[in-house]
């Protein structure tokens, strides 16, 4: 198996951690038990850890299938591509605008790719890396040639601010 090429693009909001430590207090002054100052400085401290100082939030107005199809396009010229040179296309993600019908058949529509196998894979964080294991047996054992595994993640952002604000409140640190 060999990768062709790997594109993104990123919401313009960007959110740092002290933002969403902001959040956090926000959204957990009314509800935590204890000492919230002390919790939130083992918050900052712990976001620290991770090495991601900002995240990228869709801003009012923006659309995620704007970004998706414009990392498509960049990964198909990247790559050298055509999207009629793609056999599948394997959507990996969580963020579900639609039960039932599966988000790679809408990437598939958006991007203009027609007559195209595809399907989602559904594994919270593991996604993607599923996807690519997917992907290169699919490669090995079905004679595919050339298959997009199209990731996107959005679940947090909404027009007016976090989609899921009750996951930013805190109760206590137990």
């Amino acid at each position: 198996m060999k990768l062709e090429s790997v594109a993104v693009s990123f919401p313009s909001r960007k959110l740092t951690n002290d933002d969403i430590v902001t959040l956090i207090e926000e959204e957990s002054k009314s509800t935590f038990e204890g000492n919230l100052n002390k919790a939130l400085r083992q918050i900052s401290l712990l976001l620290g850890y991770t090495g991601a100082n900002e995240r990228h939030w869709l801003d009012k107005g923006e659309d995620r299938m704007d970004y998706i199809v414009d990392s498509v396009k960049k990964a198909l010229k990247d790559g050298d591509c055509n999207k009629k040179d793609i056999d599948l296309l394997i959507y990996a993600g969580v963020d579900r605008r639609l039960r039932g019908l599966g988000d790679a058949i809408l990437v598939a529509k958006a991007v203009g790719m027609k007559n195209i196998q595809c399907f989602d894979i559904l594994d919270a964080c593991m996604s993607w890396t599923t996807a690519v294991e997917a992907a290169y047996a699919l490669l090995n054992n079905q004679g595919y040639k050339h298959i997009m595994v199209v990731s996107a993640e959005f679940n947090q952002t909404r027009e007016n601010g976090p989609a899921y604000p009750a996951i930013f409140r805190l109760r206590n640190l137990e």
